[in-house]
């Protein structure tokens, strides 16, 4: 098993926006994992355009994608921008698997386990 990282400065701006990418292959499948973060106080537009554009990028049929992350959205009720949001990720055959609350804690358990990984002899490309 092995990772490559996958360079995002272009849509993340280190305040506002970040977006992080990681590509996992794992024997006979690769998965990609995608961690973004938006500020409250990002333009919601610029960054569902930031988030279109990289997972253009990194978007293909043959790798499963896992995205995480706190997009600091109202995604308890239906509106405008989690109806954006989810037609975005519709799109790239994304859906959403948990709910509003569990977000961080996934996001942190998650990344977790991918540094003990890269730790416990994971090879860098």
């Amino acid at each position: 098993m092995y990772y490559t990282a996958i360079n995002m400065d272009r849509y993340s701006d280190g305040k506002d926006i970040e977006i992080c990418v990681l590509k996992l292959h794992i024997s006979l499948c690769t998965i990609i994992i995608v961690t973004v973060y938006r500020s409250p106080t990002n333009n919601k537009d610029c960054f569902l355009n930031n988030l279109e554009e990289a997972l253009n990028l990194i978007y293909n049929n043959t790798v499963d994608i896992i995205l995480c992350g706190h997009f600091n959205l109202n995604y308890l009720n239906d509106n405008q921008d989690k109806q954006a949001l989810n037609s975005l990720l519709t799109s790239y055959s994304l859906y959403s698997i948990t709910n509003f609350w569990q977000e961080f804690l996934i996001t942190g358990k998650l990344w977790m386990i991918i540094f003990s990984l890269i730790n416990l002899g994971m090879k860098n490309i």
